[in-house]
């Protein structure tokens, strides 16, 4: 697909990734149906971030959120001391010749 002045390259951002991740999991989850109960070690993983969820680890419920609805827009705040303000920098595109 051709880049169009005012149209953003990627329009699914990182939403591609974060289905990625659960489209993988989808496909392991599978394929272990198809192996014997011993062999599920994407469940037991699972089974395990869930038990730290339980326990209150707070990272572990964090990681799951993020991976399964992809983190959210984060914000910057940019302040600069009052002795030491910023010093805005301007840059110019200019073709050359």
């Amino acid at each position: 697909m051709p880049w169009v002045k005012g149209q953003s390259g990627n329009p699914e951002g990182g939403r591609l990734k974060a289905r990625r991740f659960a489209t993988i999991l989808e496909r392991a989850l599978i394929q272990e149906d198809l192996k014997a109960e011993e062999d599920h070690r994407v469940r037991k993983g699972i089974e395990k971030i869930l038990d730290k969820i339980a326990e209150g680890d707070l990272a572990s419920f964090q990681t799951l959120a993020d991976r399964s609805d992809g983190k959210p827009a984060q914000s910057v705040t940019l302040a600069g001391d009052p002795e030491n303000p910023l010093q805005l920098v301007e840059r110019r595109v200019v073709k050359a010749k």
